[in-house]
């Protein structure tokens, strides 16, 4: 036996009919907000690029606006080269073998926080690349010895650390 689908609100008004706001039941209004479909009058209505929306919509956090400012990508990039290099050469201070992969990833997570936080807490492609490369970048700083001496081993376990710690900085920068 089917049951019945619950009408969606304000279905049962044609676009163009004036209805009453969903904030102010005395105005009627035509107007609806682009995401959710709420009847808004001019007071509630906010303009936004993609069109009109009721306040709870169009109500975002920093980290959801587009573009990351220019000066606070570069405060990131400062901030994730210096906390990089310190978490690699911390990391190749305490060099465990099957331990050394979870320091990594979390060193690596330190290192995202530290690049968002510089960033304004702003999630973006950008923060990210900036966060995953200084994270890579700090490690290979740090296990440079390694890679003169082409010890073959070495190259390897250097080269699993930082991909490990690059994945904890995507991690925690995209948080």
């Amino acid at each position: 036996m089917d049951t019945p689908t619950p009408a969606a609100p304000f279905a049962d008004h044609d676009m163009d009919d004036d209805v009453p706001c969903f904030r102010h039941p005395q105005r009627l209004t035509a107007l609806r907000c682009i995401s959710c479909d709420r009847p808004i009058c001019t007071d509630c209505a906010i303009a936004a690029p993609v069109g009109i929306k009721c306040s709870e919509c169009a109500h975002q956090s920093r980290s959801a606006l587009g573009k990351v400012p220019r000066h606070k990508l570069v405060r990131a990039t400062g901030a994730g080269l210096v906390v990089g290099t310190a978490t690699g050469i911390v990391h190749h201070a305490f060099h465990l073998p099957f331990l050394s992969l979870i320091l990594a990833w979390g060193l690596g997570r330190v290192v995202g926080a530290a690049v968002r936080a510089a960033a304004g807490g702003y999630r973006d492609r950008s923060v990210t690349i900036i966060a995953a490369s200084t994270a890579g970048a700090g490690f290979g700083v740090a296990y440079s010895s390694a890679l003169f001496t082409l010890h073959p081993q070495l190259v390897i376990w250097s080269l699993l650390y930082a991909a490990v710690a690059i994945v904890g900085a995507i991690q925690q920068s995209n948080g």
